[in-house]
């Protein structure tokens, strides 16, 4: 048996394995179009910035989301201009971010005389009533800047 004569006769299950992949792809994204994770009826309200000097070693408030609004934060840019580097979370908090009721970071350090940039593919989403909170683990002063846009 040759070559030729040898792919001739694997090319039926060659054929079937492109059909049944592409049919399991179609049904795939089907899936995905009906998916019970989908929320409909969203409204976006427009696009979100804020910056913050924050000079304290410990807690600041970032931002607290209003009640009829949900945030969703794209990008979040801190700026370290001194020589030694930050460290900082961000967490969801109370009214004076004294206690932290859920991270939403780890600890990131901010390199010396650089920036860290944040920028998530889907988002770092928060409920309405949210008090977002950013605790800056050095004495040194860091420049927040957060991004994101609000709905309903």
């Amino acid at each position: 048996m040759n070559i030729r004569s040898a792919l001739a006769k694997s090319r039926p299950t060659v054929i079937s394995a492109t059909a049944a992949t592409a049919m399991v792809a179609g049904l795939v994204g089907t899936a995905a179009a009906v998916s019970p994770t989908v929320q409909t009826g969203r409204t976006l309200l427009g696009g979100f910035e804020v910056v913050r000097e924050v000079v304290l070693n410990g807690p600041s408030l970032l931002f607290t989301v209003p009640q009829d609004h949900h945030l969703t934060i794209t990008d979040i840019i801190v700026s370290n201009i001194f020589e030694t580097p930050g460290a900082f979370q961000i967490y969801i908090g109370s009214s004076g971010c004294n206690v932290t009721a859920q991270n939403r970071t780890a600890r990131i350090v901010a390199p010396p005389e650089n920036n860290v940039v944040l920028a998530f593919v889907w988002g770092m989403s928060f409920d309405p009533g949210s008090i977002i909170c950013f605790r800056n683990a050095d004495s040194e002063a860091l420049e927040v800047t957060i991004r994101g846009f609000r709905w309903n």
